[in-house]
């Protein structure tokens, strides 16, 4: 008996759309260091989805039965799952940089790190990219790194955004650069296991929520008369610069 060809490419499209998201969780959440597996995600969702709307046009092809709406829906989803997923993955690739076992997606002509994988214990993030500086680290870019121990921030580094250090639970001690004059909130939070960290003095507000989670006993070293004083005397424990 001949195989509907119609049953065939559902079960096609099912398949191809379930390898596609297994490939992004492994990238996005699992931190693995290939990042062209983002296109081959990309690529596989994306033959899901056509599979999936020819599915649709030929479950329609009957114009006594046909929903009025099908083609709408069909250019709809063919710009919002094709053109914007495609999109997005060969940007993030673009802009890939590795250095020292450490590649990150940075935001072109920013100097925005977006997303940081590899380097498991130690990351050592450089200090530009395409003689850009880096000066930013984004929202969530080192987040859930449960395996790295230390870091190395970029010397121009300006800004660290909200909840980029969220859940660094191995992360123990951290130096954070001169001239850094941003902290969001959340960007420390549940790091456990951090006992130490030196805030310069060019940070002039850390917000409450910076360290939720992290231990009591966290002392924080900086310039006396700094706001890294006046946090660490009220939540943790202060320690001056050595002069």
């Amino acid at each position: 008996m001949k195989q509907d060809p119609v049953k065939k490419l559902e079960r096609t499209a099912t398949f191809t759309a379930v390898a596609g998201l297994a490939l992004a969780y492994w990238q996005g959440v699992a931190q693995s260091r290939q990042g062209e597996l983002i296109i081959l995600a990309g690529l596989c969702l994306t033959f899901g989805v056509l599979d999936t709307l020819l599915l649709l046009y030929l479950r329609n092809r009957d114009p006594d039965k046909a929903n009025p709406m099908v083609f709408p829906l069909l250019i709809l989803l063919l710009v919002m799952l094709v053109v914007f997923p495609l999109k997005t993955a060969t940007s993030a690739v673009q802009y890939y940089k590795a250095v020292n076992n450490v590649s990150y997606a940075v935001k072109k002509d920013t100097g925005v790190v977006r997303r940081v994988y590899g380097g498991d214990a130690v990351v050592l993030l450089g200090d530009s990219y395409k003689d850009v500086p880096i000066t930013v680290i984004d929202k969530n870019a080192l987040g859930a790194r449960t395996s790295m121990r230390r870091v190395v921030l970029p010397a121009e580094l300006k800004e660290i955004r909200s909840g980029a250090f969220h859940y660094c639970k191995g992360l123990t001690e951290l130096t954070l650069p001169d001239g850094l004059e941003v902290i969001g909130k959340n960007a420390f939070s549940m790091c456990s296991n951090l006992k130490r960290i030196t805030i310069p003095a060019s940070v002039r507000n850390i917000p409450k929520s910076a360290f939720n989670g992290c231990p009591k006993d966290l002392v924080i070293v900086g310039e006396e008369g700094s706001a890294a004083q006046y946090f660490a005397e009220r939540y943790f424990t202060f320690e001056a610069l050595d002069s």
